[in-house]
């Protein structure tokens, strides 16, 4: 797939890609959380340190201006320690991602 030039914000590290063929986009950055955290839709309570989140997103057809719909958030999970060399991608609710992360800077 040949992708279009992307933009990027070096205050937030996001990258937004648009793919040519449905103008669908990605956002990717990284989250550090400093403590021990848990989402619903993961099993394990995850160990504080830097993740990668994604955000997919689609254009929203018919408006006279340019909007996105957000249609997944994507976070992506180390192996285990002494595990295989393998990553999980977790679609997870990013509200309840940023309430975790909200916590977690509470308690620093």
């Amino acid at each position: 797939m040949h992708l279009q030039p992307h933009w990027s914000n070096p205050a937030s590290k996001c990258i937004r890609e648009l793919e040519a063929p449905d103008d669908r986009a990605h956002e990717s950055d990284q989250r550090h959380i400093i403590r021990p955290f848990s989402l619903s839709g993961i099993d394990e309570v995850q160990a504080a340190g830097t993740y990668t989140v994604q955000t997919h997103e689609e254009p929203l057809p018919g408006l006279s201006f340019l909007a996105w719909r957000r249609i997944a958030t994507l976070i992506f999970l180390p192996s285990r320690p002494g595990g295989a060399f393998v990553e999980q991608v977790i679609d997870i609710d990013p509200l309840e991602l940023v309430a975790a992360q909200e916590r977690d800077a509470a308690s620093a």
